[in-house]
């Protein structure tokens, strides 16, 4: 039985678990410290838990640009609207999925093929 006034454990049986889901907040190591009773005597039991990183998914959102003819728009990675939630992470790499109906996607004036991976800026003329 679990006393959550005082964050104490009463009892413990052959099931009892203690959980958490930790946060990307919470990635570092956590010292715990338990006393362990048999009603008679105590122990004093210490552990460290350490919460690992993972690759959260990243996140972006849709975006539309107008372009006057015969004038182009060069992308930076601000146009791409990306969030990482993961500490250090940049935007690496995008792929082309679609390409203009209308006009040329080039990088470095060589025009983009579909599903091309790009790691630099990007100009559109």
């Amino acid at each position: 039985m679990a006393d959550y006034s005082n964050y104490r454990i009463r009892k413990i049986t052959q099931t009892t678990s203690l959980r958490g889901t930790p946060t990307n907040a919470e990635v570092v190591e956590h010292n715990i410290s338990l006393t362990l009773s048999d009603a008679v005597t105590s122990v004093d039991h210490n552990f460290t838990i350490t919460v690992a990183n993972v690759n959260d998914l990243l996140t972006s959102a849709n975006a539309s640009f107008t372009i006057d003819e015969d004038n182009s728009k060069t992308f930076t990675a601000n146009d791409f609207n990306f969030t990482d939630i993961d500490a250090g992470s940049s935007l690496h790499s995008l792929v082309i999925t679609t390409l203009p109906n209308a006009g040329a996607l080039t990088l470095s004036d060589v025009n983009v093929t579909l599903n091309q991976a790009i790691l630099s800026l990007l100009s559109m003329c």
